[in-house]
């Protein structure tokens, strides 16, 4: 039994990109991989994610990754190569993962059946067909399975019941034209979830059954509203047209009495206005007013307590209404017994419960990768899918290395703070992983005493002391970090969508940078939000001046901290006194940072536009002295970037 250093279970996405990263590491690894997921789902074979091959003049592959959902780092292909449609087929995903796969030591078509931790501390896996294993860690990348159907929807019935995995989609798909598979050919189809698969299926229904019905037992969520990438996708909601425009599709919650016969209304969750109810329970045939109340369902009915049970409680059957066929569509789960234990709660028990970078909480060396990792991140960014994983698996990956073979996290050195500001806006313009990863992983700046800098990138921030454990000094260091993320996510609503001051808030709505000083020990002192930008870029000349500015004052946050109480200069407080002390040090390190504003320009256009600043800054530093008042400019709306004039005009020609 050969000896690694790593043994991955799992070899899809999320497997190999550890796998990846642990060969560029010149890490040893071996993985084992039972089946892709993408070969199954989704069922449709079309993705949600979304694939951008065209991205402008000038982009950096780093950029491109911003808009690139599938591609893994460091890996000798890209997935665009593979397809340019905007939501690509599934099957073009399995391409190019067995393409990557082609270069690693990974195997396939190999079912992990045990695994063990022995008294040494190595890990043992072993596979069905008798191979084994050992590493001195274990990375844990078996992804999602599907929910196991409820026992209500198990009970016998006159009507046959799929789940989302063995519906036979493919039939749906292959159908020639007047054709249809006679599993929902004609038949009223009911499909149970909320999420994208349970929308997903009854689009495609729609074509083969006399009606669909999606039946939900949460509300469903959807993405343009709550910024959640696996919330429901627009595409995949056709079913919410085919009510409106009278086509025999409709949205219920179960405990909306109507799909049954007979009954007054139950506690309904349906988040529709009256008329549209009333309008449903016409449909059905009876009235809100018909009948007593019906006694409550005994649990040892049909074994279920959940209102699944009320599927089943029709009336006999009737020539003349169509039959029945339901889909359990209700979602995925990562655990696994043995393997992956249930959750604690997040994501309604749907990930590992996990230590610091993604670790197991029992077991040493165990560590969990891919969608596994989303427990720290769910419904706030986007760590349970590649674009967002690659770059949680990078981190987890250094931080092993770092633990365990005594190689430190990577990091740069400048001599002084501007040159780390410079090297921070060009991140905040270019960077993926904070992009993608946003209000999770941070860049982080530890200030030194001597006045240089030492930068790190994409420490994931609950883990930050963790990370910089190998460093010197760390933790006694003042630091600011910088990230990308949204800001209030609750305020959105339909209506805000259509409200054009939605771009105008304070701190912005949208993603944007965000610098954060922090105090020895890593205790939070202030926040700086820069404005949004829809390119994502922040490269116009105001709002790289918005982002140095943010940069200064976080540094001046931790300069006033070391003041006595209220002691800033000519009394003023020391939250008075920040945006003046920042707006001076930042004219003042004019020589570097006012240079950014001036980026792309070359030959005289850069001299013109270098020295147009340095005279307006000069300018404005003159009267700060001469006046002896504050500049107290707001962030992100009038602040610095209102101190900044126009840009001299350009001449046609000139180079």
């Amino acid at each position: 039994m050969r000896h690694h250093d790593f043994v991955i279970v799992g070899a899809g996405a999320a497997g190999l990109q550890s796998a990846t990263l642990l060969r560029s590491a010149n890490c040893s690894y071996a993985g084992a991989e039972a089946g892709l997921f993408f070969s199954r789902y989704p069922r449709n074979r079309r993705l949600i994610s979304a694939n951008r091959p065209n991205n402008g003049r000038g982009k950096s592959t780093e950029w491109a990754l911003r808009h690139d959902w599938h591609s893994l780092l460091s890996a000798e292909q890209s997935f665009p190569e593979f397809s340019s449609s905007w939501y690509p087929d599934a099957d073009d995903l399995v391409r190019y993962l067995h393409s990557i796969a082609r270069g690693l030591d990974v195997v396939y078509n190999a079912s992990v059946t045990s695994t063990a931790r022995r008294a040494d501390g190595s890990h043992v896996v072993k596979t069905a067909d008798g191979r084994a294993w050992s590493g001195d860690h274990i990375i844990v990348a078996t992804g999602y399975r599907h929910r196991e159907i409820p026992a209500c929807l198990r009970a016998p019935s006159r009507f046959r019941v799929f789940t989302y995995e063995t519906f036979p989609a493919e039939e749906l798909r292959a159908a020639r034209p007047g054709e249809a598979p006679e599993f929902c050919r004609g038949k009223a189809a009911f499909v149970f979830g909320s999420g994208n698969s349970a929308f997903e299926t009854a689009d495609l229904l729609s074509a083969c059954a006399h009606s669909t019905n999606l039946v939900y037992k949460h509300r469903p969520r959807f993405s343009f509203l709550t910024h959640y990438v696996g919330d429901v996708r627009v595409h995949n909601a056709g079913i919410l047209d085919r009510y409106q425009l009278k086509s025999l599709g409709q949205l219920t919650g179960m405990r909306d009495r109507f799909l049954i016969d007979q009954g007054p209304d139950g506690a309904g969750q349906m988040p529709w206005p009256g008329s549209f109810r009333e309008t449903l329970e016409r449909s059905r045939g009876w009235r809100r007013e018909q009948g007593p109340p019906e006694p409550p369902v005994r649990r040892e009915e049909g074994a279920c307590a959940s209102p699944y049970h009320e599927f089943y409680r029709d009336s006999p059957a009737d020539p003349i209404r169509p039959e029945r066929v339901a889909i359990f569509a209700g979602g995925f789960t990562t655990q696994r017994p043995g393997l992956v234990p249930a959750g604690d709660g997040v994501g309604r028990g749907k990930f590992p419960p996990v230590g610091p970078f993604w670790e197991d909480l029992r077991t040493a060396g165990k560590l969990y990768a891919g969608v596994l990792m989303h427990s720290v991140d769910y419904r706030q960014s986007a760590g349970g899918f590649i674009h967002g994983f690659r770059y949680l698996i990078r981190a987890q990956i250094r931080y092993l290395q770092q633990r365990s073979f005594g190689v430190p996290w990577p990091r740069r050195r400048f001599g002084g703070f501007e040159a780390a500001l410079e090297h921070g806006l060009g991140r905040v313009q270019d960077a993926s992983g904070l992009y993608q990863m946003n209000g999770i992983l941070v860049d982080v700046v530890l200030l030194a005493a001597d006045g240089s800098a030492t930068y790190l990138e994409e420490v994931p921030k609950p883990w930050i002391a963790d990370a910089l454990g190998g460093l010197p000094s760390s933790s006694a260091a003042a630091a600011i970090t910088i990230e990308l993320d949204y800001s209030d996510r609750g305020v959105w609503s339909e209506e805000l969508l259509w409200n054009v001051s939605k771009a105008n808030r304070h701190p912005a709505l949208f993603l944007h940078p965000i610098a954060t000083s922090w105090a020895a020990g890593w205790r939070p002192l202030s926040s700086f939000h820069v404005p949004e930008d829809f390119d994502g870029e922040w490269t116009s000349a105001d709002l790289v001046l918005e982002v140095v500015f943010a940069m200064y004052k976080a540094r001046e946050a931790l300069r006033l901290e070391e003041l006595p109480a209220g002691g800033g200069p000519q009394g003023a407080t020391p939250t008075g006194d920040l945006e003046d002390r920042a707006f001076r040090s930042m004219v003042s390190g004019s020589a570097r940072a006012w240079r950014l504003l001036c980026r792309g320009r070359s030959g005289k256009r850069l001299e013109r536009c270098e020295a147009h600043y340095e005279a307006t800054l000069s300018s404005i530093a003159r009267q700060l002295e001469a006046s002896q008042r504050s500049v107290a400019p707001e962030v992100g709306g009038g602040g610095a970037a209102a101190a900044a004039p126009a840009e001299p005009s350009e001449v046609c020609g000139e180079q």
